[in-house]
């Protein structure tokens, strides 16, 4: 997770327009495949007043081939990065904007290794990437930030091994990817080696510094193995408390490593940043950078979400973000319903949804476009559309599959040896959901990934008592949506008797405008369409109801005045003794009100109701005298 729109200053707003410039369409292929980086970096001067961004790296690349090369082309950002000079298999270079292009000393065939070496600077400036400033350093990469401050073909679809050796003061902590293989103490200086044999995209490469760290070293042992075990680290400065999270943790992975596999790493770190990082946290692989004292739960579930779900399957490239993000939101719904229930996570969901609905810029989730040319940051990263959205999308996937194999797909895909410690994309869940349940879901993908905006329904609902001991229902399920193509989904229909019973019927909504009949042997009050809110991107209103009876045309019962204010007057004709009832309904079939007379004389009656506390809208009163039934609709203005 990465939502650094949450809370930004204007100065990270600068920062983040300058790292959107940069595009996969200025080497939109590469014919190698990198292994490793290995980088030596001197950061010692970072961390005193007057903390400057300048540093000095010599950086080893190690690739692969895969077509007969004698040149290549990586990135690296000329506003960030000089370049001084290179060798080992390289003999000269060329640097532009956002590229550096490196000749080499001979032709190299397809399968053989190459090794480049190359000596470079930061500069002393301000990039969004690399901070420096109170005793902290630590790096925020993504999506395409690496370039900044290493050389690298910086795109999620290859992957390399990293191994990371940073000099710094000696009362600095520094952590990064992977293990810690040594350090060493010379004087006044500390060298840190991180080694991380997994590989790890570039965005999620990263370390995390600050002088007078507090470090707290435990462990998590696996449930599976449980005499195995992996350090789980926590960075904080003095003043912050993550006692919270340091009792919970061993919960979270357990639960997740449930879910998906045991947790694919060789550690768990979190390290607190300054006020650069506000409101958010980076999923660096097996190092997680949180905004400053933001020890909360959902936070921490997930960005550990984040890392069998973006870091060990990796989007192939940003047009999938949704398997990153979407998933890993996700991930605080299924924390929430584990730890509270059901409840907590309806209040979650609901949270995304009515955000999605408030801000919803009008695009899709998926964009092929953003393959070829990365988005900004403001677009690619989006709160209504890639978080939000996303993961309502997950429920509702969930919702389609049903429980038992939505989470079965989950742990088949997260173990599956095709993808993890890989990258995948979105036609490849596809495929992947297809194959394991038979069945093909490509309509769900197509609608709910590739268009834009969310079905609005727009229902008419029709009542009738034709004779004696029968009711028919009928409803018009209808979308009115103007800016995205029909909806196709399961649909619950949810039926309340006059008893106090009820019944649930799904259906299947695969057309417009498409018609479904019920008949039932005993009184129906009303039909409440989705009631679970299984579908929850959605917008919805009946636009008319209509009841008919057998014994009357509804002209014993007349309301007023219509539209409303305040109160509206029921008259009904009634004979002595018979017993009135009148349930109110909102236009969204959820009973608001109730009002009942037990006996009355012969002749007409009047009840009374209130109004001052029904928002402004539309309001069905369903007036019941014995076998008979009258549905008025009232509008209510404000």
């Amino acid at each position: 997770m990465n939502h650094k729109y949450y809370i930004l200053s204007l100065s990270a707003i600068f920062f983040y327009s300058m790292r959107s410039a940069y595009s996969q369409t200025d080497i939109a292929t590469h014919p190698y495949n990198v292994l490793n980086y290995t980088l030596t970096l001197d950061l010692y001067k970072n961390y005193s007043d007057p903390f400057p961004l300048d540093y000095t790296g010599v950086e080893e690349i190690t690739l692969q081939a895969e077509s007969s090369l004698d040149s290549l082309v990586i990135n690296a950002s000329s506003s960030s990065l000089t370049i001084d000079s290179v060798s080992d298999d390289a003999t000269s270079f060329f640097q532009t904007t956002d590229t550096l292009s490196v000749t080499l000393k001979k032709t190299y065939k397809s399968g053989e290794t190459i090794h480049v070496k190359i000596y470079y600077q930061h500069r002393d400036r301000i990039d969004g990437v690399f901070y420096g400033a109170k005793k902290y350093v630590f790096t925020d990469s993504k999506p395409e930030g690496a370039h900044h401050w290493f050389v690298c073909w910086d795109n999620p679809d290859d992957k390399a091994t990293t191994d990371i050796t940073a000099k710094v003061p000696s009362d600095a902590q520094l952590v990064s990817n992977g293990t810690l293989v040594d350090s060493m103490r010379v004087n006044d200086t500390l060298y840190y080696h991180w080694v991380s044999n997994d590989p790890v995209a570039t965005y999620l490469i990263a370390i995390a510094s600050r002088k007078n760290y507090t470090v707290d070293n435990l462990s998590w042992h696996y449930p599976t193995h449980p005499k195995d075990s992996i350090p789980v680290m926590f960075y904080y400065f003095s003043d912050e408390n993550p006692a919270g999270i340091e009792a919970v943790y061993d919960t979270m992975l357990n639960y997740l490593s449930s879910l998906f596999g045991d947790y694919p790493f060789d550690k768990v770190a979190f390290a607190s940043a300054n006020s650069y990082l506000t409101g958010t946290g980076t999923e660096n692989q097996t190092i997680n950078i949180i905004c400053y004292n933001c020890w909360y739960e959902s936070l921490i579930i997930n960005l550990l979400t984040h890392h069998w779900f973006g870091d060990l399957i990796t989007p192939e490239t940003w047009a999938d973000i949704w398997l990153s993000e979407g998933f890993s939101k996700y991930g605080e719904v299924l924390w929430a319903e584990h730890q509270f229930g059901s409840t907590a996570a309806k209040d979650t969901l609901e949270n995304y949804r009515n955000y999605y609905l408030a801000e919803n810029p009008g695009w899709p989730i998926y964009d092929s476009s953003w393959a070829i040319k990365t988005p900004g940051e403001a677009t690619l990263l989006n709160k209504a559309i890639t978080y939000s959205k996303g993961a309502c999308v997950v429920d509702q996937l969930r919702y389609v599959l049903g429980d038992s194999t939505f989470f079965k797909l989950l742990n088949a895909y997260t173990t599956n040896d095709t993808f993890r410690f890989s990258n995948a994309s979105v036609n490849d869940l596809m495929s992947f959901t297809n194959s394991l349940t038979g069945e093909n879901y490509d309509w769900f993908f197509n609608e709910w990934l590739l268009e834009p905006n969310h079905p609005v329904y727009d229902n008419v609902l029709s009542i009738s008592n034709p004779a004696s001991g029968v009711w028919n229902v009928t409803e018009s399920i209808n979308q009115i949506q103007s800016n995205a193509p029909f909806f196709q989904m399961p649909i619950e229909l949810k039926f309340n008797f006059s008893d106090g019973s009820d019944t649930l019927i799904s259906v299947f909504n695969d057309v417009n405008h498409q018609v479904f009949d019920f008949s039932f042997s005993k009184s129906v009050d009303t039909l409440i369409f989705d009631p679970n809110d299984h579908i929850l991107l959605k917008e919805f209103g009946y636009n008319t109801a209509i009841t008919e009876t057998a014994s009357s045309s509804a002209s014993w019962c007349f309301v007023s005045p219509n539209p409303a204010k305040e109160n509206v007057t029921i008259s009904y004709y009634t004979i002595k003794g018979l017993p009135v009832s009148i349930a109110v309904y909102n236009n969204q079939g959820i009973k608001v009100s109730n009002l009942e007379a037990l006996s009355q004389s012969t002749g007409w009656n009047r009840m009374n109701l209130d109004c001052t506390k029904l928002p402004s809208g539309l309001y069905y009163l369903n007036v019941r005298l014995k076998d008979e039934i009258a549905v008025k609709k009232i509008e209510i203005l404000k």
